[in-house]
């Protein structure tokens, strides 16, 4: 007889009530309650069941930002990224690259905003004008990507023109960015709206700007 698998469990924080999880999963508030609190008995289907329940119920929790709000928060992220810039290039020289993209104005106007006045800022819209601005100066030690899509590309570009950084903020954090967050080719990526698991995890409440470094990134 094959010895049986064991059902790996996690206890997860949740605003939701047992019945409501439940009434979601289709299982009784009994099993439900099992799960949660690692009491045995039950399958490994089962739980997940509890689990998947449990994300789309945060899901659909998470409230909506309007143009007002949404306009704010990208202002907020762009000068949150320029002040990591400036902490962490700290006192010395560097000039900064930023790769913008569709709707990226309120962010690139924020990262404006809170960069110091004596670092230059090279703006290209796609990510393969990145060797040719590389190639027209030494000073870059930054680079900013306030798009979605391009990290890969960026790195690819600095490594191809034999170039290193210092500092490499991108946004959003999703299946290209957090493999270059894991490898250190990214330093940091700021999101918006990282995912009420993540935001239960960080502490911090839907839409906020969250900072995510290797240190804190989801496992998966």
């Amino acid at each position: 007889m094959q010895p049986q698998k064991p059902i790996i469990l996690y206890v997860v924080k949740h605003p939701h009530r047992i019945q409501e999880i439940a009434t979601r999963a289709g299982l009784s508030p009994a099993t439900v309650d099992r799960v949660l609190h690692q009491r045995g008995g039950v399958r490994e289907s089962t739980a997940r069941r509890v689990h998947r329940a449990i994300t789309d119920l945060d899901r659909e929790s998470v409230p909506e930002l309007g143009p007002r709000e949404r306009a704010g928060l990208d202002v907020e992220s762009g000068a949150t990224a320029a002040y990591l810039v400036e902490q962490w290039l700290h006192d010395r020289a560097g000039d900064v690259l930023v790769v913008a993209g569709t709707d990226t104005e309120q962010r690139i106007d924020g990262f404006r905003k809170v960069l110091g006045p004596a670092r230059r800022l090279y703006l290209v819209t796609d990510p393969d004008q990145v060797r040719p601005t590389l190639a027209g100066t030494r000073a870059v030690r930054a680079v900013y990507v306030p798009r979605s899509g391009g990290c890969a590309e960026v790195v690819a570009a600095f490594d191809a023109e034999g170039r290193n950084y210092d500092v490499f903020l991108a946004h959003g954090l999703d299946p290209e960015t957090l493999p270059l967050l894991r490898e250190r080719r990214i330093n940091a990526v700021l999101d918006e709206e990282p995912g009420p698991a993540f935001a239960r995890v960080s502490g911090a409440p839907p839409g906020a700007v969250k900072i995510i470094t290797p240190f804190n990134a989801p496992v998966s």
